[in-house]
């Protein structure tokens, strides 16, 4: 009985002690595979840090902005000042041009006057010559009226009423010139032509207007008239505009007037 419990006391202590070497076992292998894991970790972020230098940087497919080599030129106060002088200079420049502009276009409608008078007075003689020769003295140039209101025989003057100053511009219907009284007495009524030419000058049509209107003496009165042609684009060659349409020009024939 005895020896048997020695035995069992024995078997009892060879238990225990490769219980206690199995569990020191365990936990040395454990330890063992996590310094593996450890090691193979660090190893696996330095091999991608390496493959992450190695590889390209990736290429951005926006649009990037525009690089602007221009100098930016910091101007002083001093410099700005003379810009904007040289500027001013510039206006007064321009201002001037254009003033030039505008008298040069002021002798040019007062030497159309004269040169329209001229042919009027010429028109007129031609007219007073033709009929000379073919009557005994008697005119046959459109009478006036005298200081009684009744017509009389008294020669035509061909620049007793100067026209000029016509003007029509692009796509306008209406077209005005003036009319001015170059003699003593009060007109109150007068019939002149328009001849209308082209640029090359040939006739393109003419036409007669009958106009009852005061003129003192030595005054001038504004007359409108239909533009020629105005819906077919024609417009008076001196219009700021004549770039635009057909040009043309005009001219004037007196052919009576009434005096008071």
């Amino acid at each position: 009985m005895a020896h048997t419990m020695d035995s069992l006391t024995n078997d009892r202590e060879k238990i225990y002690e490769e219980g206690n070497n199995g569990c020191l076992r365990i936990v040395l292998i454990t330890l063992l595979v996590a310094c593996c894991v450890g090691v193979a970790y660090v190893l696996l972020n330095r091999l991608s840090d390496e493959d992450d230098a190695l590889l390209p940087a990736p290429v951005s497919t926006l649009p990037q902005p525009a690089q602007d080599d221009a100098q930016v030129i910091q101007l002083t106060p001093e410099q700005w000042t003379e810009h904007l002088q040289a500027l001013n200079d510039y206006r007064s420049a321009l201002n001037e041009h254009r003033t030039l502009v505008g008298e040069l276009r002021s002798e040019v409608n007062t030497l159309s006057l004269e040169i329209q008078g001229l042919r009027q007075r010429v028109s007129a003689l031609e007219k007073q010559l033709a009929a000379s020769n073919t009557s005994s003295g008697n005119s046959s140039a459109p009478s006036k009226a005298n200081n009684d209101g009744k017509t009389s025989s008294e020669g035509f003057r061909p620049d007793a009423l100067i026209l000029a100053g016509y003007e029509h511009d692009y796509l306008t219907a209406k077209a005005r010139f003036s009319v001015r009284n170059n003699t003593q007495r009060k007109v109150s009524e007068f019939k002149i032509r328009i001849t209308y030419y082209d640029m090359r000058g040939q006739m393109l049509d003419y036409k007669d207007i009958t106009k009852k209107m005061l003129i003192e003496p030595g005054m001038a009165r504004a007359v409108e008239v239909m533009g020629y042609a105005w819906e077919e684009k024609y417009v008076f060659h001196t219009s700021k505009n004549a770039h635009l349409g057909k040009k043309y020009k005009v001219s004037f024939d007196l052919l009576s007037y009434t005096l008071k």
